[in-house]
């Protein structure tokens, strides 16, 4: 899966080439599922993803929020997108500095 990929990283190859990622290298571990039903996906991470350094920072957040968007909705069936870290929304967006659950629409 795709998603999967990108927790991992770029390969080598890719790297080469210039392609990064908000994310420490082989970081799929902190990926435990994806769910869609009803035109909204649900991606769930392990409290890993809270110790990524710089993750809430404004530059690295904004590219890896964007990074996942892009994943998701390359999908036709998602319309929307709900992020958490280990269910919880509200604990996932802490993250980045929020205290709301916020659910990502299709642009």
């Amino acid at each position: 899966m795709a998603l999967q990929a990108y927790m991992h990283g770029p390969t080598e190859d890719l790297r080469r080439r210039g392609y990064t990622s908000a994310l420490p290298p082989s970081f799929e571990q902190a990926l435990v599922a994806v769910h869609v039903a009803a035109g909204q996906a649900e991606v769930e991470f392990t409290s890993e993803l809270e110790r990524v350094n710089n993750l809430g920072t404004s530059t690295l957040s904004d590219a890896f929020l964007r990074q996942l968007d892009a994943l998701i909705f390359q999908f036709d069936e998602v319309q929307t997108v709900r992020y958490t870290v280990e269910g919880d929304c509200v604990r996932f967006w802490r993250i980045f500095e929020s205290n709301d659950c916020h659910i990502r629409q299709r642009a």
